[in-house]
C-alpha cells in the first residue's frame, strides 16, 4: 500500500456494522456512533455497510469521502425466516457479501468488521483475510481467532482480555471519541424541559437498563440521599418503553417500579439519540456510572467529561484509563453497595476540588478524544498493518 501525505492511497476502507442499528444511529449505540464519526472525519475514501430501516434511503452520502450503504430486510422476511422458522436462507452476511462485490469489484479494499466475530468469520469465507480487520467493542468468545487476526479494541483493558484468550493475536488500541465542536457549542436543554429547578441537585445516569449497569443500586442510593439532600433529583436516560425479553424485561419492569416509588424525584427520560446527548449532561451536577461489571470503555463517562460535568464511576475495566481518581473524575469505592454509592455521591458533591477536576477532565476529553484525533489514530493503525 502506498502512503502519501500521511494518508493511505489506492485502497478504500469499508466499515461493516453488525446487524443491530442503522447508521447514523438514533438509539444509544457506541459501535455505530464510532463508525459514523470516524468515517465522517476520515481523509480516506470509505464506505459503510449497515442495517437499514424502511424509512431510510438505501444509499446516503455523508461527504466527499464517505458513503453509507444500507441493507434493508422486510418485516415479512424477518417474521418468516428469523422468528418463525429460524432458517434464514439469505442472512445478513450473504447480503453484505453481495454489496461488497458490487462496490469493490477488485476485492482490494480494507474491511473493518465491527463487534461480531461470527460475521467476521463468515466474511473470511469469501474475502482475503489479510485485508480484514476485526474491531471489537466488547468481550466476546474468542474461539475462532488466531495469530492471523488483526484486532482493534477501544481500551488497553479489552486488548489485554483478547491477548490472554488468544496469546498470538495482533491487537491495536483505538479509543472512542467525542465531537469537540459539539461539546464546545454550549448547546444544552433547559432544566425546565425535565421539570427540574435551578436549586435541584441532579444526578444523571445514562445507558442501558441492565442489571450489570447497577441502575437499581443507584436509584436506591439516591433514595437514601433524599433523607439528607431534600432537593436531590435522579435523571435516568435509557430506553424504558420498549419491551424486552427474559431477564432484560424483568429488569426493565423493576426499574419502572422503583421509579414509581421515587416519582417525586426520579425522572425516566427515555432514549436520547447520540447526537443530542451533549444537551443533557450540563443539566446534571454529577454523572454516575455504577457498573457492577467491567466496562470495555464507557462513552457516557467521556461525554460527561467533555461537557464539564463531573463523573463518579465504578473503577472497572477500560474506564479507569481515562477517568483517573481525583484527576479527571472520581471512583466509587469497592465493593459497591447501595450504602457505599450513596456515601460516595455525597462525598463527591461536597468535594472542594470537584469543579477544578471537572474542568481538567473537560480539557482532557476535548484535546485527546476529538473524533478527528481518533480517526487519525485509526489511520495510523492501518499504516502499521498495511
Amino acid at each position: 500500500m502506498s502512503i502519501k501525505g500521511g494518508s493511505i492511497i489506492m485502497k478504500n476502507i469499508i466499515f461493516i456494522a453488525p446487524e443491530f442499528h442503522s447508521i447514523p444511529p438514533t438509539y444509544s449505540s457506541a459501535v455505530e456512533w464510532w463508525i459514523y464519526n470516524v468515517a465522517k472525519e476520515s481523509n480516506i475514501k470509505n464506505m459503510i455497510i449497515c442495517k437499514g430501516e424502511r424509512n431510510e434511503n438505501k444509499t446516503e452520502i455523508i461527504n466527499k469521502n464517505s458513503i453509507i450503504y444500507r441493507i434493508r430486510i422486510s418485516r415479512v422476511y424477518k417474521r418468516i425466516f428469523k422468528k418463525w422458522t429460524r432458517l434464514d436462507p439469505f442472512p445478513y452476511s450473504k447480503r453484505i457479501s453481495l454489496k461488497i462485490h458490487q462496490i469493490n469489484k477488485e476485492n482490494d479494499s480494507i474491511l473493518i468488521v465491527h463487534n461480531s466475530i461470527k460475521l467476521y468469520n463468515e466474511i473470511k469465507k469469501f474475502y482475503p483475510e489479510e485485508l480484514i480487520i476485526l474491531h471489537m467493542h466488547n468481550k466476546k468468545n474468542t474461539e475462532h481467532l488466531d495469530y492471523r487476526t488483526k484486532l482493534i479494541t477501544p481500551s488497553i483493558f479489552l486488548a489485554d482480555f483478547f491477548k490472554k484468550e488468544t496469546p498470538d493475536i495482533n491487537v491495536k488500541v483505538v479509543p472512542n471519541g467525542i465531537s469537540k465542536d459539539m461539546y464546545n457549542s454550549n448547546q444544552h436543554w433547559n432544566r425546565e424541559k425535565f421539570n427540574l429547578q435551578d436549586k435541584d441537585i441532579v444526578i444523571l445516569y445514562a445507558g442501558r437498563l441492565d442489571k450489570g449497569k447497577g441502575v437499581i443500586e443507584l436509584m436506591e442510593s439516591v433514595a437514601i440521599l433524599k433523607n439528607t439532600i431534600k432537593n436531590i433529583k435522579l435523571l435516568i436516560v435509557g430506553d424504558y418503553k420498549t419491551k424486552k425479553r427474559g431477564r432484560l424485561e424483568d429488569y426493565r419492569k423493576k426499574v419502572i417500579e422503583q421509579a414509581n416509588k421515587m416519582s417525586s424525584y426520579c425522572i425516566l427520560v427515555g432514549n436520547i439519540p447520540p447526537n443530542d446527548m451533549h444537551k443533557i449532561y450540563p443539566l446534571a451536577n454529577l454523572t454516575v456510572v455504577p457498573s457492577l461489571t467491567d466496562e470495555a470503555f464507557c462513552m457516557v463517562a467521556l461525554e460527561s467529561m467533555a461537557s464539564g460535568t463531573p463523573v463518579l464511576v465504578s473503577p472497572r475495566g477500560g474506564i479507569k484509563e481515562f477517568v483517573i481518581h481525583n484527576e479527571t473524575g472520581f471512583h466509587l469505592k469497592e465493593p459497591l453497595s447501595v450504602e457505599s454509592i450513596s456515601l460516595d455521591i455525597s462525598e463527591t458533591l461536597n468535594n472542594p476540588n470537584v469543579k477544578a477536576i471537572a474542568a481538567k477532565a473537560k480539557l482532557t476529553a476535548l484535546n485527546n478524544y476529538d473524533w478527528k484525533n481518533i480517526s487519525n489514530k485509526f489511520i495510523d493503525v492501518l499504516n502499521e498493518w498495511f
